[in-house]
């Protein structure tokens, strides 16, 4: 007796004729191995299956009807479009439902719409409310596991008209996907009043820092090349005929050093506090920006915070 087995691999059939008798291992071996793609195609499109979902009238208030309708509808061709779902929409739902008999008026509470979803064998449904609070329109959405009743996302906007709504839909359908970044957008941080002025302080102690070093650099080399050379000279020359015109010229020198050292010295304390103030400023909380002052005093370089 022969038997026909039918192999689907690769796009392509193939048959395996076998004679109803004891195969040689070899031959077991050759089927076998053709099986094998066969069965991990089948483990495959299972694993890939998507979940089932539905989305279930939402609960209305001050808009119409109609328009929660096209609603559901738009974001059931969203879920679809994000590629996570296998969506029953509206119109299969209803089908569905009709041939069973069954009516979603009245299906307003929870428990009753995870009967839906199960009766509709989905895996998770849909459900939320939209309606107006003051000027504003507000959608809440969330997605419930049918049989379990477990939150799994949630999804919410509020917008100024129903076509800011429908626009934000593709993003609700992402959120709704547990993608927790949808509808964001990198929003240019505004430097308040404190941060620019911390941020001066900052650039500002810097250069004074900067310039105070090279004072004081400018300082030591001309203690070395200047004032101890005249110093070494005058004492050289110990009262005689050029005594007097060595030693004042040492003198001078030594007041063009301690000038160039004081002023280099306070440039750096200058741009050492400056640093400091800007850092302060930094690291205060945003509620301390209307109580933080800095004040210029007699001179440029002094400062007073106040708390």
């Amino acid at each position: 007796m022969k038997i026909t087995i039918l192999v689907f691999l690769d796009n392509s059939w193939y048959s395996l004729n076998i004679m109803k008798k004891r195969l040689p291992f070899r031959l077991k071996f050759i089927w076998f191995t053709c099986l094998i793609p066969f069965f991990f195609a089948v483990e495959i499109s299972a694993q890939e299956s998507n979940p089932i979902i539905t989305v279930l009238d939402f609960k209305t208030g001050s808009i119409a009807e109609s328009d929660m309708q096209l609603i559901v509808t738009m974001l059931s061709t969203e879920l679809f479009n994000t590629g996570k779902y296998t969506v029953i929409d509206a119109s299969q739902r209803d089908v569905i439902l009709a041939e069973m008999a069954f009516s979603l008026s009245g299906c307003a509470d929870e428990s009753c719409q995870l009967e839906v979803g199960k009766m509709l064998s989905a895996d998770m449904i849909v459900v939320g409310s939209v309606g107006r609070a003051g000027s504003r329109l507000i959608l809440d959405t969330k997605i419930l596991r049918t049989e379990t009743g477990e939150t799994v996302y949630t999804a919410n906007g509020k917008y100024v008209e129903t076509d800011e709504l429908i626009d934000d839909l593709p993003f609700i359908a992402l959120k709704l996907t547990g993608d927790t970044a949808a509808g964001l957008e990198p929003v240019e941080k505004q430097l308040t009043a404190r941060e620019i002025t911390g941020w001066s302080l900052i650039g500002g102690g810097a250069v004074l820092g900067m310039i105070g070093g090279v004072l004081m650099a400018t300082a030591a080399d001309y203690k070395i090349s200047t004032v101890d050379v005249s110093y070494q000279a005058y004492q050289d020359a110990w009262y005689g005929d050029d005594f007097e015109t060595l030693r004042a010229d040492y003198l001078d020198n030594l007041e063009s050093y301690k000038l160039k050292s004081i002023s280099g010295t306070a440039a750096a304390g200058a741009g050492i506090g400056c640093l400091a103030a800007g850092i302060v400023l930094l690291l205060l909380p945003d509620t301390a920006d209307n109580n933080v002052s800095v004040e210029a005093g007699p001179s440029a370089l002094a400062f007073r915070l106040s708390y």
